[in-house]
């Protein structure tokens, strides 16, 4: 007669008892000891799946919010570019026309000063201003460069400063929030 694995775990504490494990109840009432005597298993510590995920949600909502952001502030401080290159031309102009009694459209060469911005955002261009002459009067067009981030920039688009000290821009925002 053949024991089942429960019926030997039983063998031992029934023969002390002086019963037969052949006659003894199957699990003989009582349950096998586990190795740890009693002791519960440790609580599973961590995060379930559905905290992950709403962590996981909430940081995509705020990258979301967070790089429309940066990418509009990043566009307006390269806006910087575009005045600093203009304002440093219209002085060179000045001196140019201190020294020759005229301006002139040679920016790299009487003006000294780079066709590029300094982080190639901008290109500055020199043409006759409003008397059609420019011995006597210029203006001055920052324009965004093609392939740029700034080129996309529809708020302020192109900036031009003339000879009487004249901002403008090209794009949908007045001249006093660009300049």
């Amino acid at each position: 007669m053949g024991l089942t694995a429960r019926d030997w775990l039983n063998t031992g504490r029934e023969q002390s008892s002086g019963s037969h494990p052949a006659l003894a109840v199957s699990g003989g009432g009582r349950r096998p000891r586990s190795a740890g005597r009693g002791r519960r298993a440790p609580a599973a510590s961590g995060f379930t799946l559905i905290e992950l995920v709403i962590v996981v949600a909430i940081i995509a909502v705020l990258v979301g919010l967070a790089i429309p952001s940066y990418q509009e502030f990043m566009t307006k401080s390269r806006r910087t570019e575009a005045k600093e290159l203009l304002y440093t031309a219209a002085q060179r102009q000045q001196q140019v026309f201190t020294w020759q009694n005229r301006y002139t459209t040679n920016i790299s060469g009487e003006l000294i000063v780079a066709s590029i911005s300094a982080n190639g955002y901008y290109a500055l261009s020199v043409a006759a201003g409003n008397t059609g002459s420019i011995n006597t009067s210029y203006s001055m067009s920052a324009t965004p460069v093609a392939g740029t981030t700034q080129a996309e920039d529809t708020d302020c688009g192109t900036y031009t400063l003339n000879s009487l000290g004249q901002k403008t821009v090209s794009g949908s925002q007045t001249t006093p929030p660009c300049w």
